[in-house]
């Protein structure tokens, strides 16, 4: 299935993420759920906790306002904080990581196996620390 067939199986946006960023925007949709394995409470602020200093502002963004973007679909957010949002120029790649968070929960959804996920998931994380080291 391609790529442009899964958004629309999903309901998504045909957009890409900004191609200067196409990093970034990887690194945030592997990590930006990651605090839900360090306990109750604040996922997002667990998560970003974890990673401090290691994230690019961007990067960081992304993972901090990705459940903002989904009260943001769902109308919950107040002006204030959907227009600063908007005004953001991380804002479209803000709601495709909300796209592809809630395109990864449809059930019976194609997606690879959960070992190959994982081994592509942690040899991406290997290839930029060895990326940083260099």
């Amino acid at each position: 299935m391609s790529a442009s067939q899964s958004r629309a199986q999903f309901g998504m946006h045909e957009r890409e993420p900004r191609t200067e960023n196409l990093r970034e925007m990887r690194l945030a949709a592997l990590l930006h759920d990651v605090g839900k394995a360090l306990g109750p409470g604040d996922h997002v602020e667990a998560g970003l906790a974890a990673l401090e200093g290691i994230l690019t502002d961007r990067t960081r963004f992304l993972i901090a306002h990705h459940m903002d973007a989904l009260e943001y679909r769902r109308g919950g957010l107040p002006d204030r904080v959907r227009q600063e949002l908007r005004a953001s120029p991380d804002f479209d790649d803000l709601m495709l990581l909300r796209d592809c968070d809630d395109g990864g929960r449809v059930a019976g959804a194609v997606v690879g196996t959960v070992d190959g996920t994982v081994d592509e998931a942690l040899e991406y994380l290997r290839e930029l620390a060895r990326e940083n080291e260099g």
